[in-house]
């Protein structure tokens, strides 16, 4: 069983967007977005100390994601746009950028499986 290494974050207009922290999706990040890249860099170094700069990781996570599912970067949200969308729900928040930056083993099912 692998780390569970996305988490879905909830918007506004009722739909989610998926976010990552992968290695992978940072380096590819750091081609694709520098600025962006190094935005985070910075904040991941010092450590968050606000809660713009919590969204900005978890900002940095929903362009990992749409980096991995082969969006073009022109289509992705500005980091503007993406505070105004999500949704305002610190909770939520707090436990996204948690199982971002701690991914933990899916668990699994609680449902018995087709093969058993």
């Amino acid at each position: 069983m692998g780390l569970n290494t996305v988490t879905s974050i909830d918007l506004m207009d009722g739909s989610s967007v998926d976010c990552t922290l992968t290695y992978r999706a940072l380096l590819q990040l750091s081609s694709k977005d520098k600025a962006a890249y190094d935005e985070y860099n910075k904040i991941f170094v010092k450590g968050a100390k606000t809660e713009i700069q919590n969204l900005r990781i978890l900002y940095t996570a929903y362009l990992c994601a749409w980096i991995l599912a082969d969006k073009p970067m022109r289509e992705a949200l500005t980091f503007d746009e993406f505070i105004d969308s999500i949704v305002p729900d610190r909770l939520m928040v707090s436990q996204a950028l948690a199982a971002l930056l701690n991914p933990k083993k899916a668990l699994d099912s609680a449902a018995p499986s087709a093969a058993e």
